[in-house]
């Protein structure tokens, strides 16, 4: 059963380096997501109620296995694979209940998680890539899609991803992304490409990412609920963090932005539901602040956002009925 932040049990024997955010006895869904009633070791804050988000749940483990040779496929279930050596070219996930634990200063030029596998869990190590397969078949054409292949329950933990493209493209089911750093020449995080499903139950916490500015550093697509909180998000040109398409209870608090600054449903054809922006702070050098047409979002709450920069003088500029803009104070330009 998965619980409101996922099940801790089901594992035969403890991971050697444990998960950062862990709970027992997971209560009953509803009650404020992740704050009011999780013992995790993650302090989350105050989740609105109504902003319900789940954990990944953790491999099954029954066996580890030490690579020592590179290899190109990880295909046993149930194992945890500890790599001590370089691995170039693409390695593949090719089986569900699979953790792979990566020695410090190991790198791996690609991983791929393959569509339709469950409790997937990648800790250190560095990285060229990390890709959470599309849940569609390309060839031969037509493509073909299928919600049932959308990966569910995948933590990457302390890993470092160096990425002359795109750090992490993801899609899936509660999916965790913690601790880690990336450098990307386009996106750190791009989610999408999910035809017309939605990924569910993002949680992204205590990263430092910077792009080099052609893309965002988080573009979130179609997405329906996400806390995204304690990190860094640096920019050169895009906006450090942007929501699209048919998206959902989207909270992002805490945050530091540095140089850019937010957009929310800037697109045609973009339907967007609840977002929450709350307690950020902004170092604003490049336009612009925030984009967020009230058309096309139905509820934003902003509140305690702190913004240093010289080109703005509001934070919310337009406002749209029913959103809740408190407080938020903007002073001459800071750096970070």
């Amino acid at each position: 059963m998965v619980g409101l932040l996922a099940a801790c049990g089901g594992e035969e024997h403890p991971s050697p380096r444990p998960p950062t955010v862990t709970v027992s006895n997971p209560p009953e869904r509803g009650g404020g997501a992740l704050a009011q009633s999780a013992r995790a070791s993650w302090d989350w804050g105050a989740i609105p109620d109504d902003c319900v988000v789940e954990l990944p749940n953790p491999p099954r483990v029954r066996r580890t296995v030490h690579v020592r040779q590179p290899q190109r496929r990880l295909e046993e279930a149930g194992t945890r694979y500890l790599i001590h050596t370089d691995i170039e070219g693409r390695l593949d996930v090719l089986a569900s209940d699979v953790e792979l634990i990566v020695d410090e200063g190991v790198r791996i030029e690609e991983l791929l998680i393959h569509h339709d596998l469950e409790r997937v869990r990648v800790a250190g190590g560095i990285f060229g890539a990390i890709e959470i397969m599309i849940p569609g078949r390309f060839a031969p054409p037509p493509v073909t899609w299928n919600e049932d292949w959308l990966v569910e329950d995948v933590t990457i933990d302390g890993v470092t991803v160096e990425s002359d493209d795109t750090a992490f493209a993801i899609r899936g089911r509660r999916v965790a992304i913690l601790n880690s750093r990336a450098t990307a020449r386009n996106y750190s995080i791009w989610l999408g490409d999910t035809h017309t499903f939605q990924s569910h139950d993002l949680l992204v916490a205590g990263n430092r990412f910077r792009s080099a500015g052609p893309e965002s550093t988080v573009r979130l697509v179609a997405i329906d609920g996400a806390i995204v909180v304690d990190n860094e998000l640096a920019n050169t040109r895009k906006h450090a963090f942007r929501i699209h398409g048919r998206s959902d209870n989207v909270y992002f608090a805490r945050n530091r932005l540095v140089d850019t600054g937010v957009m929310i449903g800037s697109m045609d054809g973009d339907q967007v539901g609840s977002v929450w922006l709350v307690d950020n702070t902004v170092h604003l050098t490049v336009p612009s602040l925030l984009v967020a047409p009230p058309e096309r979002i139905r509820r934003l709450t902003a509140r305690g956002n702190r913004v240093f920069s010289d080109e703005w003088d509001c934070f919310v500029c337009a406002r749209g009925d029913g959103w809740e803009i408190g407080d938020n104070p903007i002073q001459s330009y800071r750096a970070p």
